[in-house]
């Protein structure tokens, strides 16, 4: 499992599911999804770990990923954060994926994928 990051629950020492991530928002309304981040590596410190979000699917649909927001302490909401250098099998603290719906959102499904690349392993 060399050079994997995980999405982790968590309230669970398990690896995150869809599920973890799949909320519904109201329209004028915001709600925020906690997480945390694991290197899967035995053997490979992940350096420089950046998570984002980016759309997901096909792209004449509107677009969602500016509507979500990441944060390492639930106060401070960015695009992107990062979290620094994960040693093998460590997990972070706890992480926050915001999603803030308009009122003038366009309903029904709209997919994201949250990213998480490290710059260099060592």
């Amino acid at each position: 499992m060399a050079d994997e990051l995980a999405f982790w629950q968590a309230g669970a020492d398990v690896a995150a599911t869809p599920a973890t991530f799949a909320h519904t928002t109201t329209r004028r309304s915001s709600v925020d999804t906690v997480f945390r981040l694991r290197n899967m590596s035995t053997l490979y410190s992940a350096n420089d770990v950046v998570i984002g979000v980016e759309d997901w699917g096909d792209t004449v649909e509107p677009t969602m990923a500016h509507q979500h927001l990441l944060s390492t302490d639930g106060r401070v909401f960015t695009a992107t954060v990062t979290v620094g250098t994960l040693d093998p099998g460590v997990t972070t603290d706890r992480l926050y994926l915001r999603h803030v719906c308009p009122s003038d959102a366009p309903l029904g499904a709209h997919p994201i994928r949250i990213t998480a690349n490290a710059t260099t392993w060592s």
